[in-house]
């Protein structure tokens, strides 16, 4: 008897971003769904790239609905084709739309969870206001215009906003606010034999907060860093003018005069400008911006899309980090028929999360997932800027997680910029691969 089948078809977005197509099909019954639509920067390049695969999407679905739309979280890279493509998307019926809960204004928690984010980003945009003339790390500009800071100027949290408005929009008949240990069935015909279970975000402040991979929380310990103290992110959020000594111990330049000051030459000196910390501890600022940035990530809805009548699993994280990925063994599920053990153990498909970063994808509860079948995707283009550039490139995939992937899943992975199959690789059916546009597998 035939199973139903599972085709995951991973767009070329042409830089960082996530954008997939499923298609479950049994017989004559097909459904579809959407998971995330964007990419990382808004040139009029990527603007016409999520458009052409907006348009894809609508011809390849036809007079079909998707049956459901996810948004997993808010960032450029996942929702901003919503926002480009609005027409496109408005023109698709959808059924069923999810969100996290965290997008629901009537959530408790919620509220108290950005209250917090909005002090940090209110405190942050202080920081920025006040050095306006100093040359301030444009690691720390690009991390605060990339937060969703409630309405503040810049295409990054405008485009999310939009989109996440958009979604509620088009899902207005059938929204969910999704949290972990729900289950759903997919709409539309194969509402019986396609499940849909979630694992996060997690309903905790403190997993929320939990970005920064420890030694053993990656595959890839060479990659972490500490994350920031609270005491410290709490200074900081002082803005304090004369940070990091207290007001009473600072001088001015103009309080001295230049024969009583020991050392002012020196001091004017720009050959001696590299002595000089006037400045230094704004890197301390970049640290929590990209800390925000990375909560953001973390707040990442996950879902295992469950193949009822052979108990397997497609495993979407978005770009969850460590707590995201940690609290899954604590879920309790509302099906006590359901377990995350067994949707590690059954996972036949893994969406790599954060392009294969190194804190997105946590050894202990991966290595958990030892399916024969097992495939992965890692949505990454080798020629984005940020991964090409001479300071700090991004490493991703992380050379330790791609070595694993491989070995796990027998050399079934595949990447976005892939444009040939290694023919050494054994698929139970060969993967398509559209050299222009999409990466597509299909699990029989």
């Amino acid at each position: 008897m035939t199973k139903t089948s599972a085709k995951i078809r991973m767009y070329k977005v042409g830089e960082l971003g996530d954008c997939f197509l499923l298609t479950f099909g049994k017989a004559k019954k097909l459904s579809h769904v959407v998971i995330d639509c964007g990419s990382f920067r808004n040139s009029s390049k990527s603007k016409t790239r999520l458009r052409k695969i907006a348009n894809h999407i609508k011809e390849t679905i036809g007079q079909n609905p998707v049956d459901l739309l996810v948004g997993t979280h808010q960032h450029n890279d996942h929702m901003s084709g919503f926002a480009h493509a609005e027409d496109i998307f408005r023109d698709i019926t959808v059924n069923q739309v999810f969100l996290s809960w965290l997008d629901n204004p009537k959530d408790k928690l919620r509220g108290k969870v950005l209250e917090e984010h909005k002090k940090i980003v209110s405190a942050l945009r202080d920081i920025q206001k006040a050095n306006k003339g100093v040359n301030m790390d444009k690691t720390l500009k690009d991390a605060l215009n990339s937060l969703i800071d409630f309405g503040a100027k810049g295409d990054g949290p405008v485009l999310t906003n939009k989109a996440t408005e958009l979604l509620k929009e088009l899902g207005q008949n059938d929204i969910e606010y999704v949290s972990p240990g729900m289950s759903y069935s997919l709409p539309g015909d194969l509402s019986e034999l396609v499940k849909v279970h979630v694992l996060g975000p997690p309903r905790s402040y403190v997993s929320l907060k939990d970005t920064s991979a420890g030694k053993k929380e990656t595959y890839d310990p060479h990659l972490s860093f500490l994350g920031v103290k609270a005491d410290a992110l709490n200074r900081v959020a002082k803005v304090e003018e004369n940070y990091p000594f207290n007001k009473k111990y600072t001088r001015k330049i103009s309080d001295f005069n230049s024969v009583d000051f020991e050392g002012y030459q020196e001091y004017q000196n720009p050959k001696f400008k590299w002595r000089n910390i006037d400045n230094d501890w704004k890197s301390m600022a970049t640290g929590m911006a990209l800390h925000l940035d990375s909560m953001t990530n973390n707040t990442s809805i996950v879902l295992a899309f469950e193949l009822v009548d052979s108990n397997r699993y497609l495993l979407f994280v978005g770009d969850a980090q460590t707590g995201n990925w940690n609290s899954w063994t604590n879920i309790k599920w509302e099906d006590e028929k359901v377990s995350t053990d067994d949707i590690l153990e059954n996972t036949v498909f893994y969406k790599v999360g954060h392009h294969g970063s190194h804190n997105a994808t946590q050894p202990q509860v991966f290595e958990k997932a030892n399916h024969p079948d097992l495939i992965a995707m890692i949505p990454v283009d080798k020629s984005d800027p940020n991964l090409t550039k001479s300071y700090h490139p991004w490493k991703m995939p992380a050379k330790n997680l791609n070595k694993r992937l491989h070995d796990k899943t027998e050399g079934r992975v595949l990447r976005m910029d892939d444009t040939k199959l290694d023919r050494k690789v054994n698929w139970t059916k060969k993967p398509k691969i559209d050299k222009n546009l999409f990466v597509e597998v299909e699990i029989i």
